[in-house]
């Protein structure tokens, strides 16, 4: 979700995102939910970077590898 007033730079793509299970209250109330963006998650989960810059496609996580990896 991109909320209107979260417009991205150049350099973002804009998406941002939320726990996933935030009741209809929360989403309206600032207090209680902060949107955050890409790059916060991948601060936290670095592996994910490349997911998010390789455009459509699938991934899966490859134990042996450590790492994400196309599934196709």
């Amino acid at each position: 979700m991109r909320p209107p007033e979260s417009l991205a730079d150049g350099g973002d793509s804009g998406w941002t995102l939320g726990r996933g299970d935030e009741t209809g209250p929360e989403l309206s109330d600032e207090e209680t939910f902060r949107w955050v963006d890409l790059g916060w998650l991948t601060d936290l989960f670095p592996d994910l970077e490349p997911v998010f810059r390789a455009g459509a496609g699938d991934w899966l996580w490859d134990e042996s590898m450590q790492q994400y990896v196309r599934a196709d």
